[in-house]
């Protein structure tokens, strides 16, 4: 086979790898990790001629380094839990979502395991309730004492003196701090802030996104409307909504980090001036 056919399927493979790249990331553009990883992996196939054995060992590597910093996560972060805390978690940031350990479940479940008393009310999350599906069987498979509750409870709950502190992951950091997660994550940081809880955001170096200057840089996802007008049961689809009317589905929000009270990370519990350090030195 002569150099142009060898050059011409070489570049045919890059092509149909790069397709694939981009609908990988198109399922979740909000979210950073993903699209910091894919793209790693599709680095590693380029380096490696497209060895799929040797692609699939880099992508390993890539795995254990998130579960290692997840680890560290979940020993660091312990620290801010004091026996008898009330915690609120918003949706999902367990070890299902995020490797073994989880990044804001983690110091939970480590505290736990360390005999301090801890509760959590677990936000539901509406509208796919990842946090009342997800984060409620997580936390009863550790033995956690906790309580669903709706999102729209959370305040009233900050207002009756009964949550300690929250503590919620991020589907994005920018440079300065500021993070996105799921929806409602706003409004909770707002709740806190107002009645002086501690508000923490726990997440793994590759949720750090080094590229986008402000939030204008990067796009906050709008879902399908019928997640807000639907709810799954055991039968099906459930409508729960006016059929005529018309609904939106922002699936992130977006927090400053001047409602941010630390964060947590493999390198400790930083506030805003040693996160950006931090990040500076990357």
């Amino acid at each position: 086979m002569d150099i142009t056919s060898v050059m011409f399927l070489i570049n045919a493979k890059k092509a149909k790898l790069e397709e694939k790249l981009d609908i990988i990331q198109a399922t979740r553009p909000t979210a950073v990790d993903l699209k910091n990883y894919s793209f790693l992996v599709y680095q590693a196939a380029l380096e490696t001629n497209f060895s799929f054995d040797e692609t699939l060992l880099a992508a390993k590597r890539l795995s254990n380094q998130i579960l290692e910093e997840c680890r560290l996560i979940r020993e660091k972060g312990v620290e801010i839990i004091e026996d008898g805390d009330t915690i609120l978690t918003h949706c999902n940031a367990g070890p299902l979502a995020t490797i073994d350990y989880g990044t804001a479940l983690g110091p939970i479940i480590n505290a736990h395991n360390q005999g301090k008393n801890v509760h959590v009310f677990v936000d539901e999350t509406r509208p796919r309730l990842q946090g009342a599906k997800i984060t409620g069987w997580e936390l009863e498979q550790e033995g956690i004492s906790h309580q669903i509750i709706s999102d729209s409870a959370a305040a009233f709950l900050m207002s009756e003196g009964k949550i300690d502190k929250v503590i919620l992951g991020a589907d994005r950091c920018l440079k300065d701090g500021t993070i996105s997660n799921k929806i409602g994550t706003y409004s909770v940081a707002i709740a806190a802030n107002f009645h002086k809880i501690p508000f923490y955001s726990a997440f793994p170096w590759s949720t750090i996104d080094l590229e986008s200057e402000s939030i204008e840089d990067f796009k906050i996802e709008f879902r399908d409307v019928n997640e807000v007008k639907y709810v799954k049961g055991k039968e099906g689809e459930v409508l729960v909504a006016n059929p005529g009317s018309d609904a939106l589905n922002p699936a992130f929000d977006i927090t400053p980090p001047e409602l941010i009270t630390g964060y947590i990370t493999s390198r400790g519990v930083l506030n805003q001036e040693e996160l950006i350090n931090e990040i500076n030195k990357k």
